[in-house]
């Protein structure tokens, strides 16, 4: 079967948000790019009008992006922990956080208005 066809399904690697790491995302650094785009996907023509023109494979470059993008994991959105951001403020005032909760009532929901909060 043809690998472009739409009847191939391939489940892809998903990823949570916090588990992200530099290699699993795409990077367009210009200076990769450029580098690629000299050896892989041009002709340098020094016999035609005996300059130096560059023809880029058009095609070719849509290959390897699409290349590129076909091996990263896919990030999973429906499961999106919510982070927490206590030590957010702590360079302001680090015991900010620790008043709130000093003069905050400090109580548990019910299991019912948990269960209710989490729907």
């Amino acid at each position: 079967m043809n690998s472009n066809s739409p009847d191939v399904r391939v489940q892809r690697q998903t990823v949570s948000l916090q588990s992200l790491q530099p290699k699993t995302l795409l990077c367009l650094d210009k200076d990769i790019i450029s580098r690629k785009l000299m050896s892989d996907t041009s002709v340098v023509n020094y016999e035609y009008g005996k300059g130096t023109d560059i023809i880029y494979d058009f095609q070719e470059i849509e290959f390897m992006i699409r290349d590129e993008i076909s091996c990263l994991p896919m990030i999973d959105t429906d499961r999106i922990h919510y982070m927490n951001y206590q030590f957010e403020l702590y360079e302001e005032n680090a015991s900010l956080i620790t008043d709130i909760r000093r003069n905050s009532e400090q109580k548990l929901l019910s299991e019912k208005k948990r269960t209710e909060l989490r729907k």
